[in-house]
C-alpha cells in the first residue's frame, strides 16, 4: 500500500495534480475536457476530436456495477491486470463485468522490471493471465518510478519498456506506454518508443498538453461514475480502435 501510494503521489507531481479542473471532483458526462482548437502542430490536431471517453479501473475500486458504468458515457475501460509476479484482485470481474456490458476494453500493467529478462517474465505473466481473450484496446506497460529502475541509464530503461511491449505484440496485441507528461522525454528515447507504440498520457489538466502527443489523454483522478463508489480516473481516446 505505501509502494502504491508512493507512486500515486510521485506521478501527481510529475503531471501536475495540482492544475486539476475546479480542482474537485468531476464527471464523464457533465465535464468533459475541453477539446483544442485546430493547430498547425501534428499533435495539437490530434487532440482537436474526442473518439471516445473511458474509465481505468483496478482493484482499489472494489465492486464495480458495470451495467451502471455504461449508462454514464463510458465506451473503454482500461483494466489493470496485475504487477510484476502477481494479478490484480479484481481483474477477472473487472473483466467480465465490463465486456458484458459492452465496454471496449484494454489492460495495464504496473511492471517492476529492471532487466530485459524481467521485462520479459512480466510480459509472459500478463499473457498468461489473458490466455488468449479479446481486447479493443492496448495492452499499456505502466512505467514506474521504482529507484532501482530509475537508476538506469536511458538506453536501459527503454529496452526495458520495449522488451515488455515486443512480447505482448508478438501475442497478436496491441501494446502501449503509460506515462506521466515528461517521462518520455526524461528517462526514456521519447522518439523511438512513441514512433513504435502508442502513448497514454496522465496529466490532470484543464487541456491536454502539448509536451507530447498521445492516443488516450488521462485528464482526472476524481471523477464520478455511476456504479463506482468514490473516485475512477475519466480518459478521452483520439484515436479509433475499432
Amino acid at each position: 500500500m505505501k509502494r502504491i501510494s508512493a507512486i500515486f503521489i510521485s506521478l501527481c507531481l510529475l503531471c501536475g495534480c495540482a492544475a486539476l479542473p475546479d480542482g474537485g471532483n468531476v464527471s464523464q458526462t457533465d465535464a468533459r475536457p475541453a477539446q483544442s482548437a485546430q493547430s498547425t502542430v501534428s499533435h495539437e490536431e490530434k487532440y482537436s476530436k474526442i473518439v471516445a471517453c473511458g474509465i481505468d479501473v483496478s482493484c482499489w475500486q472494489e465492486s464495480v456495477d458495470w451495467a451502471r458504468v455504461a449508462t454514464d458515457n463510458v465506451d473503454f475501460a482500461i483494466i489493470r491486470a496485475g504487477f510484476s509476479g502477481d494479478t490484480d484482485a479484481c481483474f477477472e470481474e473487472n473483466y467480465s463485468g465490463a465486456t458484458a456490458a459492452g465496454i471496449d476494453v484494454g489492460l495495464y500493467f504496473y511492471c517492476y522490471a529492471v532487466t530485459v529478462d524481467e521485462a520479459k517474465a512480466d510480459a509472459e505473466y500478463l499473457l498468461g493471465l489473458l490466455n488468449g481473450r479479446k481486447l479493443d484496446y492496448p495492452v499499456f506497460y505502466d512505467i514506474e518510478d521504482d529507484p532501482d529502475f530509475l537508476a538506469l541509464t536511458r538506453d536501459e530503461r527503454t529496452e526495458i519498456a520495449d522488451a515488455f511491449c515486443t512480447v505482448v505484440e508478438q501475442a497478436g496485441y496491441e501494446a502501449g506506454i503509460y506515462t506521466g507528461r515528461y517521462w518520455l522525454s526524461d528517462y526514456f528515447d521519447s522518439d523511438y518508443l512513441s514512433a513504435k507504440y502508442d502513448v497514454w498520457l496522465a496529466a490532470p489538466l484543464p487541456e491536454p498538453p502539448t509536451e507530447c502527443s498521445a492516443e488516450i489523454w488521462q485528464y482526472s483522478h476524481t471523477g464520478r461514475i455511476k456504479g463506482i463508489d468514490g473516485d475512477v480516473d475519466l480518459n478521452t481516446a483520439y484515436k479509433k480502435y475499432k
